[in-house]
């Protein structure tokens, strides 16, 4: 008898997909077109050659402890929510 045939489509295990990952991002750092495209279509991500990162301007990040607090407007008057008017008048219906 001769092996058996599998009809269904073979797929990853966990681990072999994690092996294939780690080799697509390793050739993108380096400059690989083609794993910059898989990854991009696969997983939506972009990774950046190192080439690339000295070539684009890092701005730092302000840290939530270097910025300062809203205060609220002094030029505009506050505004009320609910109703405005009389409210004797509020339930009737002019005629």
């Amino acid at each position: 008898m001769g092996p058996l045939q599998q009809k269904e489509p073979h797929y990853l295990t966990q681990e072999e997909e994690l092996d294939a990952r780690r080799i697509l991002l390793a050739d993108a750092r380096k400059g690989d077109r083609k794993a910059k495209t898989e990854l991009m279509e696969s997983y939506g991500v972009k990774i950046y050659s190192q080439a690339e990162r000295q070539r684009t301007k890092v701005v730092q990040p302000v840290t939530p402890s270097k910025q300062r607090a809203r205060t609220p407007s002094k030029t505009l008057p506050p505004v009320h929510h609910g109703f405005q008017g009389n409210p004797a008048k509020a339930g009737k219906k002019s005629l």
